[in-house]
């Protein structure tokens, strides 16, 4: 009973001189949250982020997504050829970070931020649409009249002849 004992008291002894060497000043762990921000590692799977500039529209990260919290409205380019993201709205409040999204993207538009610290009391706060919005009628029309005088410039050549 004593060698139990005194086993217990080296072995507690022993942990407490491993504690004791973080007491001291200069060896603090932890890290003040708000004021010094986490740090975040390169593979880091954060919030996020959409370039339209490289997006095509072509929803195989909607596809791709196992939870469907990718939601993408597409509509015809007004100049040149394809179709372009009017809405591209993602769910964050149950997107799971799995990656598959980045993953299914071959132009790279869609990628993970090194953001992880994103909170709200309000849940609609948690839906971001990054879509370029739908086209309105006044743009429209005003691509039909630039297309139909470019026509008008290519039939009156094509007259002259």
């Amino acid at each position: 009973m004593l060698k139990q004992l005194k086993d217990t008291l080296l072995t507690s002894l022993a942990g407490m001189r491993i504690t004791g060497r973080y007491l001291r000043p200069g060896t603090e762990v932890t890290h003040l949250y708000p004021e010094t921000p986490a740090v975040a590692f390169e593979r880091t799977r954060g919030r996020l982020n959409v370039d339209m500039d490289r997006c095509t529209a072509c929803t195989l990260c909607a596809k791709a997504c196992p939870i469907q919290c990718i939601d993408i409205v597409t509509e015809r380019k007004i100049q040149g050829k394809g179709k372009r993201a009017a809405r591209f709205v993602i769910d964050f409040s149950r997107c799971m970070f799995c990656g598959l999204c980045v993953e299914a993207c071959s132009f790279s538009a869609i990628r993970h931020t090194g953001k992880c610290d994103f909170s709200s009391y309000v849940r609609e706060e948690l839906i971001v649409d990054f879509g370029l919005g739908f086209y309105t009628n006044e743009e429209k029309k005003r691509s039909e009249g630039v297309q139909l005088s470019a026509t008008g410039c290519q039939e009156a050549h094509r007259g002259s002849e």
